[in-house]
């Protein structure tokens, strides 16, 4: 049985309870006329037919696994009995498709500028190859910079930052904000 008609057999379990049950009646009824050939009544016949047989709810239970996928039948049963539930409680359904819909989107929103920021690489030729030097404990001047920059064999390109106070204006009123200047002598 290949697994696509597994599937569907999910979907139209009562079809597949049908022709099991009709299996089962198949195979009795074929004792019962074998047992009837070799000399025994009818109704001894159906007896132990039925009794070599076994049980016919267990043994159609263990034959609808193996026709089915028992964990998506249920999965579908579950999800059947969700939707059930969230149906008689309109309100309940939905504050939990407003939460769910608000998570989803902020999961994405955050997800989408941690990609941007974090884990797309940055818009150079080679991001991997770019080095940051910390000389905040040993502060460098400009002309050890420019000395720097001069002699350098390592980097194809070297620029410098510095970091300060300045004031914004914005009309009448100012704020002192903390302020990053590029430096770069080869522009």
């Amino acid at each position: 049985m290949s697994w696509l008609s597994r599937v569907v057999g999910v979907f139209r379990s009562s079809g597949v309870d049908r022709a099991l049950d009709e299996e089962i009646t198949f195979h009795i009824e074929s004792r019962v006329d074998d047992l009837v050939a070799a000399g025994m009544t009818r109704e001894t016949a159906e007896a132990i037919a039925r009794r070599q047989f076994g049980n016919r709810l267990r043994l159609r239970e263990s034959s609808r696994d193996v026709k089915l996928m028992p964990w998506l039948e249920d999965l579908v049963r579950d999800v059947r009995h969700g939707l059930r539930a969230l149906r008689r409680t309109p309100v309940f359904a939905a504050v939990a498709i407003l939460t769910l819909a608000l998570g989803i989107g902020a999961n994405t929103a955050i997800l989408s500028i941690v990609n941007g920021v974090l884990l797309r690489p940055l818009a150079y030729p080679r991001p991997a190859q770019l080095m940051y030097l910390d000389t905040r404990q040993l502060p460098v001047s400009v002309p050890e910079y420019l000395e720097f920059q001069q002699w350098n064999r390592s980097f194809a390109e070297v620029c410098a930052f510095r970091l300060g106070d300045a004031n914004l204006t914005a009309g009448d009123r100012a704020l002192r904000v903390r302020s990053r200047i590029l430096e770069r002598t080869d522009w």
